[in-house]
């Protein structure tokens, strides 16, 4: 019994975070860490030309159709590109930590101080939209400041909530957003932020959660990289912004390191 409980505990520490009606009750101003602490803001112009500047380095494909063949394609393509021009590529592997599932590594190279590593993808609802039955069982909402909601889950509800966005919103030939990242081969290497985990007594934070909202300026053509969509359609909740949650390096981390972040630190 005893070892049962420790068990069931185990897992409600890493879970909780996750959990919507834990989160709402618990993640406030008091208990978020500001920039402060973190160190300053970041520049969001500097990082949405970054991610530009990756994004228009990757191979501009066309099919509006999920091919887990060309996934597989480019995955590989843009881990070499992303090695190239941000100096690191990515890796999902079994995480060091037991009982914790799927981690993120640095594959090759070197993640500089301050350079963007990961993009949290998924489903982003308002506040005031229905993700209750969503977050049941699902580790990967994520809890902005404001109230809104990133579900980055690939689990069947998710997924089909996800995809069905994406095909509600697109626009002719042009992807709005990109579904590979619900496949073990993202287009887009940096769509894993999902599956960092959190920090603990022998492994401390070395990457933290951003929050910025990218302009309807962003090139539509460059968007199909971006894993985020709006659960509520532009002609219902009205034009909005894309919300995107990005982590950053706290300090240089170097190849073979796994990621981790800190759930309660968010940082507008």
């Amino acid at each position: 019994m005893k070892y049962l409980w420790s068990l069931v505990s185990q897992k409600w520490s890493a879970y909780k975070f996750r959990f919507v009606p834990w989160l709402v009750f618990n993640m406030t101003d008091k208990t978020a860490r500001h920039s402060t602490q973190m160190g300053d803001r970041v520049d969001q112009v500097d990082v949405l030309q970054s991610l530009e500047s990756i994004f228009n380095s990757f191979e501009q494909y066309f099919s509006l159709k999920d091919d887990l063949t060309l996934y597989d394609e480019l995955h590989d393509q843009h881990q070499d590109i992303l090695r190239q021009v941000a100096g690191f590529s990515l890796v999902r592997s079994p995480s060091t930590v037991p009982e914790a599932g799927q981690g993120v590594f640095i594959g090759s190279g070197l993640a500089p101080a301050g350079r963007v590593v990961c993009l949290y993808p998924g489903t982003v609802y308002q506040p005031y939209q229905p993700v209750l039955i969503q977050s049941l069982t699902n580790q990967f909402i994520f809890r902005c400041v404001d109230g809104v909601h990133v579900d980055g889950s690939h689990g069947w509800l998710s997924r089909a909530i996800f995809r069905s966005c994406v095909g509600r919103d697109q626009v002719g030939l042009c992807r709005v957003a990109d579904t590979s990242w619900l496949t073990p081969r993202p287009v887009n290497p940096l769509n894993v932020g999902q599956f960092v985990n959190n920090e603990n007594s022998l492994h401390r934070a070395n990457v933290s959660y951003h929050e910025l909202d990218v302009p309807h300026h962003f090139p539509l053509k460059l968007r199909k990289f971006l894993g985020n969509i709006h659960f509520e359609s532009s002609a219902i909740d009205g034009e909005r912004e894309m919300r995107i949650v990005i982590l950053l390096a706290l300090r240089d981390i170097c190849e073979g390191e796994e990621l981790f972040s800190s759930y309660m630190t968010v940082i507008r």
